[in-house]
């Protein structure tokens, strides 16, 4: 059935933010490759969906009103009335916006906001990408199978293997369609509905999968990691994620990096298949729910403070990031000062200064960074008892030196002995 609904404008917020790669709890500095700046838009109620558009927009649905969306980079916010909520969204090859809907069928959105709903043949579509072949595709987990929609509604399902049970499904680099299954396995299926050799996966399972032009990048939130895997199986995992980030959704850009969700933290990542890795907090300390890569670098991301926010790296240089500072006193003259130093994929050193005032005096050794591993750490003997001192890390590469804020300990007081009164 086809229904023509309601186009509004809707009021928006817009704000230039400048925002820092902070590591959760702690104040660190920002390299001037962290700097992003972000329009900001504010809604009534979380985003169910996300999907990035071909001229820089993002589309959303917003279930709370009912509503598909759009933001630009301009500033603008359109909503169309569809009263339901999108499990999924993608851009069609005819341009308009397809969405796997919550009565478990598909419903393709026309740029001017008309609506037509086609009937799930049974299924219950989870997700939905959008095909090298021009049709659009979605997965269903509560059917175990993969259906295939032509641009004039048409359906073909393809059943699966019993235990498949299909997750997120994107368009792989071979112009196959690949799916998360519940082994942790990634599928594969042929546009003409060939099923395909899975590709396995071992240790901690993929959540996530977003198709890039030569490689899919997954993120791997019980590992810590994200990475990326090539039409002929060859995977390549990047690690050099802060402690906590637990990364969940990813998104590819056309750029060949690719942005991650951290919720763990609060921010977001960028990393590049050489493995660099950039981190970024949102505004107001709010979790990442949805990102996905615009045409142009930016990310669009949907956060637990329901709002949508374009970020845009300033990427001229490319000095060390200094995060998660911190410090363990061990008794009266010992401390162990910790830090992630991410080397930003150049020949880093760093050292610490430190001190009883905030000129420090004192520096440990100069040491070299680990390029794929950012922790660094320095033990500090023959300190005085109960006393504060102040400390900072320093840290060099090719494209400068990033110094971190000041920080502080103060080493334990030497025990005294009680003394007792004596005498009749």
């Amino acid at each position: 059935m086809k229904d023509n609904r309601r186009t509004k404008r809707a009021g928006v917020r817009r704000c230039a933010v400048t925002l820092a790669a902070l590591a959760a709890g702690t104040a660190a500095f920002t390299g001037a490759a962290q700097a992003v700046t972000t329009p900001e838009f504010s809604l009534d109620g979380p985003v169910s969906a996300l999907t990035a558009g071909p001229d820089g927009s993002a589309w959303f649905s917003d279930p709370y009103d009912g509503v598909i969306g759009r933001v630009t980079p301009a500033g603008g916010l359109f909503q169309y009335q569809v009263y339901g909520y999108d499990l999924a969204l993608t851009i069609g090859s005819d341009g308009n916006v397809w969405a796997a809907n919550e009565f478990g069928g598909v419903e393709r959105i026309t740029p001017d906001g008309a609506v037509t709903d086609f009937p799930g043949e049974g299924d219950v579509a989870w997700n939905i990408t959008t095909g090298s072949d021009g049709n659009v595709w979605y997965s269903s987990s509560f059917s175990n199978a993969i259906g295939r929609v032509t641009p004039a509604g048409q359906i073909t399902r393809f059943p699966l293997p019993e235990g498949t049970s299909p997750g997120q499904i994107v368009q792989g680099p071979d112009g196959n369609l690949w799916f998360l299954e519940a082994s942790g396995q990634i599928g594969r299926i042929a546009t003409d509905g060939t099923l395909l050799s899975p590709l396995p996966r071992q240790g901690s399972a993929p959540v996530s999968l977003a198709g890039g032009s030569d490689a899919v990048w997954f993120a791997e939130q019980a590992g810590n990691a994200v990475g990326r895997i090539t039409a002929n199986g060859t995977v390549t995992e990047f690690a050099d994620l802060a402690p906590g980030d637990n990364p969940y959704w990813i998104a590819a850009g056309a750029d060949g990096n690719a942005w991650f969700a951290a919720p763990g933290n609060d921010r977001i990542g960028r990393v590049t298949p050489d493995g660099s890795i950039d981190e970024y907090n949102l505004p107001a300390d709010a979790a990442p729910t949805y990102i996905v890569a615009s045409s142009d670098g930016a990310a669009w991301v949907a956060d637990s403070a329901n709002r949508i926010v374009r970020l845009v790296p300033d990427t001229s240089t490319r000095q060390p990031v200094i995060n998660d500072v911190a410090a363990t006193v061990n008794g009266t003259s010992r401390v162990v000062l910790n830090a992630n130093v991410r080397a930003q994929g150049s020949r880093t050193s760093a050292y610490i200064e430190y001190g009883t005032t905030t000129a420090y005096g004192d520096t440990t050794q100069v040491d070299a960074v680990n390029t794929q591993v950012p922790a660094f750490f320095a033990l500090i003997e023959n300190l005085l008892p109960a006393t504060t001192y102040h400390y900072r890390v320093v840290a060099t590469n090719a494209e400068g030196t990033t110094r971190s804020p000041d920080y502080t300990f103060t080493t334990q007081a030497e025990w005294t002995p009680p003394t007792t009164a004596s005498g009749r």
